[in-house]
């Protein structure tokens, strides 16, 4: 069990902990064991809608742009190259490299230097094509 995943255990033993002791100041033992299954209940759902919640977040503001290639069915699924200066290269599966720094997501040519590609608005976390200029 790794440090994630024991502290999910440790929230979801504590949500029944709280659920119980709140019903069971009411209900007696009775409630502390009803209190205490839907504390647990109350704790998954509320972890699950968490993650589902994140999982929009990243369907409508990717955090990297799709890949330049029409062709490519990949959805911005970047595999790291390696680490530079700045930012990181990263590869597309369909074999397309990119440059990663910041805001800017700019492809990496045959002979190593770099043209822009996208830059992510501020205002409205969404990513906006940039007019192609090469960079080294």
């Amino acid at each position: 069990m790794n440090l994630p995943e024991l502290l999910i255990v440790i929230i979801i033993i504590s949500g029944g902990y709280f659920g119980g002791k709140f019903l069971g100041f009411y209900f007696g033992i009775t409630g502390w064991i009803i209190g205490l299954i839907l504390g647990c209940i109350l704790v998954v759902i509320a972890y699950v809608l968490f993650l589902r919640f994140i999982d929009l977040l990243e369907y409508y503001f990717p955090s990297r742009p799709k890949c330049k290639n029409p062709e490519c069915k990949s959805n911005s699924n970047y595999v790291f190259v390696e680490m530079v200066l700045d930012g990181v290269i990263l590869r597309c599966t369909c074999g397309a490299r990119y440059y990663s720094t910041g805001r800017r997501f700019m492809e990496v040519l045959e002979n190593g230097e770099y043209r822009a590609y996208m830059k992510k608005d501020l205002l409205s976390l969404s990513w906006k094509k940039e007019i192609p200029k090469v960079c080294k």
